[in-house]
């Protein structure tokens, strides 16, 4: 697995806008795109996980992930082909949270391992 998509989904009616306005202030996201994601059952984000930009994407992922939602209201992660040019297939395998912030943790240590023995072997 190397990419993920984000879906927002459970949403109480009574609570969209609620949900809306506190993704948009972690994410940045535009409120309109969350808003149409909601309504339509699409990914609010799709993310390629441990590439050059692995500390990037893990951060924006752990701070998406640690948001209150409204009771029903839930951030599902689906795996997604590993082709970036390939269409969301209907039905895609879910991850659960705490298994995708094990997988980040672990890229997390090994690289800091990587660099620590790059510093000890005198490699700038």
């Amino acid at each position: 697995m190397e990419r993920i998509a984000v879906v927002l989904s459970g949403v109480p009616a009574e609570r969209g806008v609620e949900v809306i306005a506190i993704l948009g202030d972690v994410t940045g996201l535009n409120l309109g795109h969350i808003a149409r994601c909601l309504e339509l059952g699409e990914p609010l984000a799709e993310y390629r996980l441990f590439g050059n930009d692995h500390e990037e994407v893990a951060e924006e992922l752990r701070q998406l992930l640690s948001v209150e939602l409204p009771t029903g209201a839930t951030l599902r992660l689906l795996e997604l082909p590993d082709d970036p040019t390939a269409p969301i297939p209907t039905e895609c395998p879910e991850i659960e949270q705490e298994v995708l912030l094990n997988m980040l943790d672990a890229r997390d240590e090994d690289m800091r391992r990587q660099r620590q023995t790059w510093d000890e072997h005198g490699h700038a």
